[in-house]
């Protein structure tokens, strides 16, 4: 930070602010604020640095320079390259780990030694980062990361190529596993050619981490058009049968009384006797429709009886007060060994990777394995596509590592953006 605490900028500048030096030196400051795991520290440093400056140059000042500056835009932009570095360096990974287990086993054997593939590994990738800052109102509609892979695609072709599992064979006879390892391979090739950008192309990013992103009638045109939207429909219903029981219903006498008491609740309502209601209602609930109970008493117990003016949630406000509401009363259960954390640390299956929360299961005092990860993002970063589609490749890949490491069937992953999950 040189040109803010030589005299330079100061000498230069009549009324200097820190926002105005920020918006003249982008680049620099980027650099600089990537430094710091947190943007409160980031902006104070950059506030103290703005400050000193100023004062050695204007010691008998008393009114100091403007030192308020939104820095979120440009954060998110300085941490990109370390995402990228991140994820990109687990490309190659995936694609090795493409043929599952016994494939991988089989490339293990042939390499001479585990020093010599990790050599290849670190260079046969490469990756690009492209950012710009853009206004709150806006939403972004140009891509801020790349994908680019350099290395020949001969070894992820044999590796995809040469898997010896069972087929997934569609109830309409459609060979899925086939089309899927066509799509890996045509997102492999563009990877290496134009690079994968995390906006326009998350499925085919995804893809190379073996993951298929299926959303109801929102499926992506690329796999579409190589797969086919009639087999992308029938494989994600047989996973919703097979994963999602869709029958379940709340007891149709609890959600009547629910309805009743809830009719005519307003700002006003006593909030005690609302909960002497419910828990009247507790005690005869089954298991799940208890739950729903516990979620409502505690919406009453936290909920504000009107929005704030001029006040924004910000994400632990938004953790704290509106989704552990929620979540806590459905994934934990410390009864059952489950729990339900807000971490915004590394676990044993995230790597050096950081989730703002996750489920596990617990056992002999030590957490066993994990069965969840949560990534979060407060409503006015929602614009922010970048940030929110990179917690949604964050997520699958904590998913697709706690499967591949830990050995469990199914993992639950949720996103939420502002009130939306």
């Amino acid at each position: 930070m040189s040109d803010l605490s030589n005299d330079t900028y100061i000498s230069d500048h009549k009324t200097p602010s820190l926002a105005a030096f920020v918006l003249d030196h982008q680049r620099l400051v980027s650099t600089y604020i990537g430094q710091f795991d947190k943007i409160t520290d980031a902006k104070v440093n950059l506030e103290r640095k703005m400050r000193t400056a100023y004062f050695a140059k204007h010691p008998k000042r008393k009114r100091g320079p403007g030192l308020k500056v939104n820095l979120e835009k440009l954060w998110s932009s300085s941490k990109l390259d370390d995402s990228v570095e991140i994820e990109g360096n687990k490309t190659l990974e995936a694609s090795i780990k493409a043929s599952g287990r016994r494939a991988r086993k089989r490339l293990e054997n042939e390499n001479a030694t585990k020093e010599k593939e990790t050599k290849e590994n670190e260079s046969e990738q490469s990756s690009e980062v492209g950012s710009s800052c853009m206004s709150d109102e806006e939403e972004e509609t140009v891509d801020e990361i790349a994908y680019k892979l350099n290395n020949d695609a001969t070894e992820f072709e044999q590796v995809l190529l040469s898997n010896t599992d069972s087929p997934h064979i569609l109830k309409n006879g459609h060979d899925f596993s086939n089309s899927f390892k066509r799509f890996q391979l045509k997102s492999y090739q563009e990877a290496r050619s134009s690079g994968l950008f995390i906006n326009a192309n998350i499925h085919e990013i995804l893809s190379l981490y073996h993951t298929v992103l299926l959303r109801k009638d929102q499926h992506d045109q690329a796999m579409s058009n190589v797969i086919g939207l009639d087999n992308i429909q029938e494989f994600h219903t047989e996973l919703l049968n097979k994963y999602v029981d869709q029958d379940i219903k709340m007891e149709k006498n609890l959600f009547n009384e629910l309805t009743n008491i809830f009719r005519s609740v307003n700002e006003k309502s006593d909030r005690k006797a609302l909960k002497v209601k419910l828990h009247n209602l507790y005690e005869a609930a089954d298991p799940l429709d208890s739950k729903i109970i516990d979620i409502l008493i505690n919406l009453i117990n936290k909920l504000p009886g009107n929005n704030l003016i001029n006040e924004v949630v910000k994400e632990f406000e938004l953790i704290t007060n509106y989704l552990d509401t929620v979540l806590s009363p459905i994934f934990h259960d410390p009864q059952k060994k489950l729990m339900y954390r807000w971490l915004n640390k590394a676990t044993e299956s995230s790597g050096d990777r950081y989730p703002d929360g996750g489920s596990c299961i617990v056992s002999q005092r030590q957490i066993s394995c994990s069965t969840g990860f949560c990534e979060v993002k407060a409503d006015y970063m929602k614009n922010n596509t970048v940030g929110t589609h990179l917690d949604l490749l964050r997520l699958c890949i904590f998913g697709k590592d706690t499967i591949d490491n830990e050995d469990v069937e199914n993992v639950v992953l949720l996103q939420a953006v502002g009130h939306r999950v």
